[in-house]
């Protein structure tokens, strides 16, 4: 949910995001909860095949459904998306490595099976059984979606268990475990939406046959885009961006790995994979319960062995953190990461020559003569407060010039170091990097960098550079996307890596890089000017101010029908709504 949705809903009503739930016994129930509700379902299914009336069916709001024998049963072929909730997990979350399960064939019984594991294996010949009776955190949804992402085969009697490992590309089959399945129709409804014959199978070696031949061949599963389109909650940007690209790598049938290669293997992972090894669990089922049951499988315990106390340790402290919440898993890893980044960035700054500790301490009193690293100081502070490495170089400049290394996750400077001097990117109003190249073509081979050529030879006045040339930036501004209005208090900073209160800003630049056409308004900057005005005009943003309007309301009266939408951002903070024809002439909110 956090990773798709934005904290905003449909209103106070009832919403089913997963499910078999289309049914009259839902839609009652919504209605004795919360009376003249309009109950609304998003990629559920049918019960039974009649389980709707024709009366509740009135009463509800049907946004999209899990796939083609649903759709039928309600009337509604073709008017609405297919496709299961459970199917966008690959776009959005990218499961951590669990190398106890890696390798290994594991089944999942339905929550309400109670037989021991024992019986459960000796059913199917698999290696593990893992249980969906898992806690309501996020984190414990995570851990078994990690779980079945590295699993060799899924054999499976919940039905989300297989609509997981078939998103994720985990053979897998549907499994007769010799009890009558909840729903009958879920399952080929499921099956008909991805294209393959609903099969089950009683053991493990059945079910790989069932799926070499009857699944893996035939598999299509539905485009994620539509299903989101229709969401009942506003859905993350980044997140739709994230479905889009899935997408088009499931057209041009690129299939994604399953487990994220990006990330390098390190303790935490390592760490969170031993989780079964070292405590001989399975999720939802308590450790001693799971010794007592009969004939419960369990890791060799010479696999404790192999862990040192150390990482035993530590094992335990990072298991507590990230299962805390999902968002404490994701800022420990956000953490891990900017610090690396910020010691790879110090080391290549430190390479360069580029970075004029004397300069930095002389010109910044904070810094001064205090006992800090002054680079390590520019790298993890300073160029966050737009502080500068060097009198040359211009840290808010180039980013309001370049807006492209707004979104390329990277220092300033670094990226000037390795990529901004061959692109002869200017580092400021006193640098022309394009014009310095010309009046010296011999370090156009890269070897050496101009802005450390100059640095080095400054007090030469053969080598003084020019300033360079503003930048013509109208290309930009005719944005022929869908029109946003954006009214918020005053002109944001430019973006920062790691900022935290850089939403506006990342908004903007989130919307650009979608198409569309971006005009923002700073109410209680109407009529002054800012100097974070300039990286909005340079990024393609129609900045709209009192030099050319009297008022807001001016400019919505005359553009209000040209525009898509308006955006309105902290409206509270001093700002005013603003009517048609009222006539104000002060800056307010539109």
């Amino acid at each position: 949910m956090d990773r798709l949705f934005l904290p905003a809903g449909a209103g106070d009503g009832i919403v089913h995001i997963i499910g078999s739930v289309i049914d009259d016994s839902y839609v009652s129930g919504a209605q004795e909860i919360r009376p003249g509700t309009v109950p609304a379902f998003w990629a559920c299914g049918i019960r039974t095949p009649n389980g709707l009336s024709k009366s509740n069916k009135e009463q509800i709001k049907i946004l999209a459904v899990r796939g083609p024998v649903s759709a039928a049963a309600l009337g509604i072929e073709g008017q609405v998306p297919i496709g299961d909730s459970a199917l966008i997990l690959p776009a959005i979350y990218q499961p951590v490595r669990a190398p106890s399960y890696e390798g290994r064939s594991i089944c999942i019984p339905h929550f309400s099976d109670t037989r021991s594991d024992g019986e459960l294996l000796a059913i199917s010949n698999c290696d593990a059984v893992v249980r969906p009776n898992i806690g309501p955190d996020l984190a414990d949804v995570y851990r078994l979606v990690d779980i079945i992402a590295a699993a060799d085969f899924v054999l499976s009697a919940s039905l989300h268990g297989a609509i997981i490992a078939a998103a994720y590309r985990r053979p897998f089959c549907f499994w007769d475990t010799g009890l009558p399945p909840d729903v009958p129709l879920k399952w080929s409804d499921f099956a008909t939406s991805a294209n393959f014959e609903s099969i089950f199978a009683t053991t493990i070696t059945d079910a790989r046959a069932v799926y070499d031949k009857s699944i893996e061949p035939h598999i299509r599963l539905p485009a994620l885009a539509p299903l989101v389109e229709s969401a009942p909650f506003a859905v993350r940007l980044d997140a739709y961006r994230k479905v889009q690209a899935f997408d088009a790598s499931q057209q041009s049938q690129s299939v994604p790995p399953a487990l994220s290669q990006a990330v390098p293997i390190n303790l935490a992972h390592e760490l969170i994979g031993h989780l079964a090894a070292r405590l001989n669990h399975t999720p939802g089922i308590d450790p001693k319960e799971r010794a007592s049951q009969e004939g419960s499988p369990s890791l060799p315990a010479e696999a404790d062995a192999h862990l040192p106390k150390r990482a035993a340790h530590l094992h335990d402290q990072t298991v507590a953190l990230l299962n805390d919440r999902n968002r404490m898993r994701r800022r420990f890893f956000q953490r891990v990461k900017f610090r690396w980044r910020a010691a790879r960035y110090r080391r290549v700054i430190q390479r360069s020559g580029l970075f004029d500790e004397a300069w930095y301490r002389k010109t910044y009193p904070d810094v001064g003569d205090k006992p800090v690293d002054a680079l390590w100081h520019y790298v993890n502070v300073g160029r966050f407060e737009g502080k500068n490495p060097n009198p040359y170089f211009d840290t808010n400049w180039y980013l309001w010039n370049y807006p492209h290394v707004l979104t390329a996750e990277t220092e300033p400077l670094t990226h000037y170091i390795r990529k901004g001097a061959r692109e002869a990117l200017s580092t400021g109003p006193d640098f022309d990097t394009s014009a310095y190249l010309q009046r010296f073509p011999e370090l156009k081979n890269g070897n050496t960098n101009p802005l450390y050529h100059f640095l080095t030879r400054r007090d030469d006045d053969a080598v003084q550079p020019t300033t360079p040339a503003p930048r013509d930036t109208a290309s930009h501004i005719q944005n022929p996307g869908p029109a946003i209005v954006l009214v918020d208090e005053i002109y944001p900073p430019p973006p920062r890596e790691m900022s935290g209160m850089a939403g506006t800003a990342n908004l903007i630049m989130q919307l650009l890089e979608s198409g569309f056409r971006v005009v923002f308004i700073a109410y209680a900057q109407f009529h002054d000017p800012s100097r974070h005005r300039g990286w909005l005009e340079n990024a393609g943003v129609e900045v709209i101010d009192g030099s050319g309007y009297p008022s807001i309301d001016a400019y919505i009266l005359e553009e209000g029908a040209r525009t898509d939408l308006i955006l309105l951002s902290r409206i509270h903070v001093g700002g005013r709504p603003s009517s048609p024809g009222s006539g104000a002439a002060s800056p307010g909110p539109a």
